[in-house]
């Protein structure tokens, strides 16, 4: 997996993600942005929700469950932190919300749920956490 990411100015960057060419990030206006896109925060937290999300809908739908209004809300809490008062990503909810059709499937929903997290390679890799290589050429 590999993205290449061009700085378009101010604290805006235009990613290139496998077919998809004109992804932008961008700050709010309040972290000197531009507000012409989601920020990397914003993002994490998109990829964070919805990899969750999707493993729970593939065991659901593997299970035959049926379900209806699903719905996932993700909320990051941003808090300065240290002696220099740095700004760290905190804490992270992810809500599910849906409505298991019929007894039957029930059963199956208890098992997803208690399964479902280890299958989400970003939500792994949050909780064992994760090396980051990095590298600066001039």
């Amino acid at each position: 997996m590999k993205i290449t990411l061009s700085y378009q100015g101010n604290q805006q960057f235009k990613a290139n993600v496998r077919h998809f060419k004109e992804v932008i990030i961008d700050e709010p206006k309040s972290f000197h942005g531009d507000d012409q896109g989601p920020s990397p925060i914003e993002y994490f937290l998109i990829g964070t929700g919805s990899c969750i999300a999707s493993s729970l809908i593939f065991c659901l739908n593997k299970n035959k469950v049926k379900f209806s209004d699903y719905k996932v809300m993700v909320e990051g809490k941003l808090k300065h932190k240290g002696p220099k008062m740095l700004l760290k990503l905190v804490h992270i909810l992810v809500k599910v919300e849906l409505h298991v059709e019929d007894e039957k499937s029930k059963a199956a929903f208890e098992y997803c749920k208690s399964i479902f997290q280890s299958h989400c390679p970003l939500s792994d890799s949050l909780i064992n956490g994760i090396p980051i290589e990095l590298e600066i050429n001039e």
